[in-house]
């Protein structure tokens, strides 16, 4: 698909349904400072007449595309990451729908990396991720009060364990939509579709294999002086560890046995990539929407929020309401379907725990050989209160988790 077509007024009224009019122009603005670092974001704004030709509309999408520079070709089709389009056209009845974008067209390609992705724009949304005061990078440079309206302080710890809690109980349904369904494992584009089958040896050990030689560049710089962080020596002992534990046959072993638990996973669970809105008393809910499917697979689901806290709750907060958030998952899991026989409450705690760090010993390595180290000291010290907290040691730590 060539990314001049959303220029085209003719192409956007073949393809864009319910615009309410024939459009009249079409107009594609960079949307700065968003889309990470292999996306690009722009906002559409499509003008519509009405049938008389004598109003004019203004309808404004919000358009993600994979950034067109080579280097981010190549990441994307390395990584697949186009299968976001794939999952967003599929049929997804069984997600709930306000927990997903609107989206009106989509279009992927495995092969080359592309992907354009044309959905409604969220304006009363902000990103959930604010509600988390200064603790994470990403919010250190915001005036975070002026954006959400609300004061750093008691009311703003009270929004964030309710936008927390509120993730939770998604993911859940989420979770509890595809628990333990191997005939959703022949959807060849999943991330893991092929590994959770046995098969896709190479791509398996070649994933381990990137954060392997990321961990092996950071102890470099570690050993060399050239890290200014005061490290963790538990933290690295587990990381070394875990990155000893790397076994295709061990993962396969486990990801074969019929009892062995998993779900449909959003894999980058955490609140920059979700959108909320604040209910307003009496006439709506809480509105929580969740973006950025880019690596959508198959793991486990309480992975995915032992993912969403270390990555941006302060670990003072997490100690305070982890058992509740937990608990609030579980409940909703089973009153999703999940039978509570086979999935009791202490399997869940269980996973949650091995799962959250197993799959951030494995982004952590990344982080550590790439992040300036202001930024790999705050996910240092949010892995090393995790596992402080959790009694996680060399021993009963797993291999890392793709």
């Amino acid at each position: 698909m060539n990314f001049k077509n959303l220029s085209d007024p003719v192409w956007i009224s073949e393809n864009i349904s319910d615009l309410g009019g024939p459009v009249t122009s079409v107009n594609l603005t960079p949307l700065l400072g968003s889309g990470g670092l292999n996306n690009a974001m722009h906002v559409l704004t499509v003008t519509v007449s009405d049938t008389t030709e004598t109003k004019q509309t203004d309808k404004r999408f919000i358009v993600k595309s994979t950034a067109s520079e080579a280097a981010s070709l190549s990441l994307a089709q390395h990584l697949g990451l186009a299968r976001e389009a794939f999952f967003l056209l599929s049929p997804n009845g069984r997600i709930p729908a306000k927990h997903l974008p609107q989206v009106k067209f989509a279009h992927g390609d495995m092969v080359t990396g592309e992907k354009i992705i044309i959905m409604d724009e969220l304006s009363s949304h902000i990103q959930s991720g604010y509600l988390f005061g200064k603790c994470s990078p990403h919010n250190w440079a915001k005036d975070l009060e002026s954006v959400t309206g609300i004061p750093e302080g008691p009311q703003r710890q009270e929004m964030t364990r309710r936008v927390t809690r509120h993730a939770f109980e998604a993911a859940a349904k989420v979770h509890a939509a595809f628990w333990k369904d191997r005939t959703i494992l022949d959807r060849s584009w999943m991330r893991a579709s092929d590994w959770m089958q046995g098969e896709g040896q190479a791509s398996w050990e070649a994933a381990q294999k990137a954060a392997t030689d990321c961990w092996a560049e950071a102890t470099k710089k570690i050993a060399e002086g050239q890290s200014s962080i005061q490290w963790n020596p538990k933290l690295l002992q587990c990381m070394d560890a875990s990155f000893a534990k790397i076994s295709w046959q061990e993962y396969r072993r486990k990801v074969m046995d019929p009892d062995h638990v998993f779900t449909l996973v959003h894999g980058d669970y955490h609140p920059a990539n979700m959108m909320w809105k604040f209910g307003k008393d009496g006439e709506d809910e809480d509105s929580l929407i969740i973006l950025d499917w880019e690596v959508v697979g198959f793991g486990s689901g309480p992975q995915d929020c032992a993912q969403y806290l270390i990555s941006h709750m302060y670990p003072h907060e997490q100690r305070m309401w982890e058992g509740e958030l937990i608990q609030a998952y579980h409940s909703m899991l089973v009153q999703s379907g999940v039978d509570q026989s086979t999935y009791p409450l202490d399997h869940c705690k269980k996973d949650f725990v091995s799962g959250g760090i197993a799959r951030w010993v494995w982004l952590f390595a990344h982080l550590a050989a790439k992040c300036p180290d202001d930024w790999v000291k705050y996910f240092h010290d949010q892995l090393a209160a995790f596992i402080e907290d959790h009694h996680i040691t060399p021993d009963n730590i797993e291999m890392p988790r793709v």
